[in-house]
């Protein structure tokens, strides 16, 4: 197995493929969607329970920061808050996943600004006066130094520089309001210098959310690619499938599967060796993925059989698609002559599919009818065989 390339900072921070899925999310795969999603949700749902005791924990210290009735004010505001955190920890609809990453970390965000203004409204109306036995030093831990451990907090996701750019602001913005209305918690300090503290905290976090999202997007590639072909493992193109197929019944589009096997891909291993058909299966890999559109998807679904996932789609459609590999050919086999394909299509709409296992089981119907047809050709419905390598044009790509 040929050995990973160090992935260094440098390395990601200049390659625009790199860049782009750590700049938004709109890039990301399914399986990298997929795996951060469960990731930050998990992170979002265990933070906010311990938010939820830590809020409720320090009334204690209110109680000996402040006077009464500042403490019992402030208690009210914790306890609030309290209840905040711990619905978005335990609401069964949200522990379903069913909450999206957007609205998780807003939520996480928004209650701890909020609790945060509140309370710095609270202080700044009730002034020195409220000072209780711990006195200054105690209330400035608790309520001032919040925005910078929100800013901090960022860190333990894997956040594009796009949704840190967003919670930064948040945080700015509220810190901002915070020290314009009152003052007087800034304690000499220039407004500026402190928001560039909380800037300069919300960038490093950002860094080490950005690092955390490309480890695991470089995992999540690895594990769910195959390594020879580089198109998607069984398991994953299974669940993408899965994801197409009901976005499909959900928009009423149509999907579109060809199912690919090489033909007498056994004699090449037979004959020349498994290192030979390797370079067979890698580059008819290749040449599917170079005459594809970027939205369609190759899953390498066993041995030397592979499935194209079309979406949106029609059997009309996909045909031109055909047509172009049919040009261009797979490649040749180690003797020169070009390698051949049957190929089974089959469509979610017009084949009446119930689920993506039926339709995947109609693609492979007819790629066998196909191959006992005589091989390089494909079937679109039963019955109709249209050659797919044409003579003179397989080798010659």
């Amino acid at each position: 197995m040929p050995r990973q390339p160090i992935v260094t900072l440098a390395h990601f921070l200049t390659s625009g493929d790199d860049m782009r899925p750590l700049l938004t999310p709109a890039g990301h795969s399914h399986a990298v969607a997929r795996e951060r999603h469960g990731l930050i949700i998990g992170r979002v749902r265990m933070l906010a329970l311990l938010l939820a005791a830590l809020t409720v924990a320090w009334v204690g210290v209110d109680a000996m920061s402040f006077r009464w009735p500042a403490w019992g004010a402030l208690a009210a505001d914790r306890l609030v808050s309290a209840g905040c955190f711990l619905t978005l920890a335990c609401h069964p609809r949200w522990r379903r996943g069913r909450l999206g990453i957007a609205p998780a970390l807003g939520l996480l965000v928004g209650v701890s600004l909020a609790f945060y203004l509140t309370a710095q409204l609270m202080l700044g109306v009730l002034g020195a006066s409220a000072l209780g036995f711990l006195g200054e030093g105690a209330a400035n831990t608790a309520y001032n130094d919040l925005p910078y451990i929100t800013a901090a907090g960022l860190a333990l996701f894997p956040l594009t520089a796009l949704e840190t750019g967003l919670a930064g602001l948040a945080i700015l913005g509220a810190t901002a309001l915070s020290m314009t209305v009152w003052p007087e918690i800034l304690q000499g300090e220039p407004l500026a210098s402190a928001l560039w503290h909380v800037l300069v905290t919300t960038g490093i976090a950002g860094i080490a959310g950005i690092c955390q999202l490309r480890l695991l997007i470089t995992l999540t590639d690895q594990a769910s690619r195959d390594g020879l072909t580089q198109a998607l493992t069984r398991q994953a193109g299974a669940e993408l499938l899965a994801v197409r197929f009901a976005n499909a019944e959900r928009l009423t589009q149509p999907l579109t599967l060809a199912f690919f096997d090489l033909d007498q891909f056994k004699d090449v291993n037979d004959r020349y060796g498994h290192e030979a058909g390797d370079t067979v299966l890698r580059e008819a890999a290749r040449r599917i993925r170079a005459s594809v559109r970027d939205s369609d998807t190759l899953v390498r679904w066993g041995g030397e059989e592979f499935l194209l996932i079309l979406p949106a789609t029609t059997l009309a459609d996909a045909l031109p698609i055909i047509d172009r590999l049919a040009d261009g050919g797979l490649g040749l086999r180690p003797n020169g002559t070009p390698q051949t394909a049957s190929i089974g299509l089959a469509e979610r709409m017009s084949d009446g599919s119930r689920d993506w296992n039926d339709l995947v089981a109609m693609s492979d119907v007819r790629m066998y009818a196909a191959k006992r047809a005589g091989r390089n050709r494909y079937t679109a419905v039963a019955g109709c065989l249209i050659p797919f390598i044409r003579p003179g044009l397989a080798g010659a790509a």
